[in-house]
């Protein structure tokens, strides 16, 4: 695990960032020797400003769930696609996925997946029931809405826009069927005041409103 590559921490703590560190290095290694970290929670939280840290840090790869997921509706399916590709990778064999292409709605190509001493996934449904078996590590974040929704339509623009709700409620029925915060091994919460993420408990009522 390399700390000198942890430079850019983004919204979130430094503190939190080496709390996180400590925390997943002592994490139990899959049948595989290796560990693999899902960063889960809704979008524009700021999972993936976090999963690039904990990567630059851990010098690892990143699986994007976003290249799994097929379309604006097809959250629902994410858990079983992720979990075909992380069954094997957890086991110490090679693995694979079917790229999904947002702007052709197409998929667009086979990924392949060889086992890593680290991986971190990225996404909307990473932690899910059945991924959670391949994990060694859960980390949720939660963040004010509005924070939120202002971040995701500056990276995604106008697109998103047009579907943010269409998401949301893909996303509420997804996290209140897999009670994906209750299952977290550490928690970033967001200070609604500063937008800084920390190690802490989540609002009450808030995970899956």
């Amino acid at each position: 695990m390399s700390r000198e590559h942890l430079v850019d921490t983004g919204p979130v703590s430094h503190s939190a960032y080496e709390s996180l560190l400590e925390l997943i290095a002592d994490s139990p290694a899959l049948p595989s020797g290796g560990r693999i970290i899902a960063i889960d929670g809704r979008s524009g939280a700021g999972k993936t400003t976090v999963a690039t840290a904990l990567a630059a840090a851990l010098d690892c790869p990143i699986l994007t769930v976003d290249e799994l997921c097929p379309g604006w509706d097809g959250l629902g399916q994410v858990p079983t696609l992720l979990a075909a590709a992380l069954e094997p990778l957890a086991q110490g064999r090679s693995g694979h996925y079917r790229r999904y292409d947002w702007i052709t709605g197409e998929r667009d190509g086979n990924i392949e997946l060889e086992p890593t001493a680290w991986l971190v996934v990225d996404g909307v449904g990473s932690a899910s029931r059945l991924c959670r078996p391949s994990l060694t590590y859960v980390i949720w974040i939660e963040a004010d809405e509005a924070h939120r929704k202002a971040r995701a339509l500056a990276r995604d623009g106008a697109v998103f826009a047009g579907v943010w709700d269409r998401w949301a409620v893909q996303e509420s029925a997804l996290f209140e069927q897999e009670q994906t915060a209750a299952a977290a091994d550490a928690v970033l919460t967001e200070d609604p005041q500063t937008g800084i993420l920390a190690l802490g408990p989540i609002p009450p009522g808030a995970m899956y409103a």
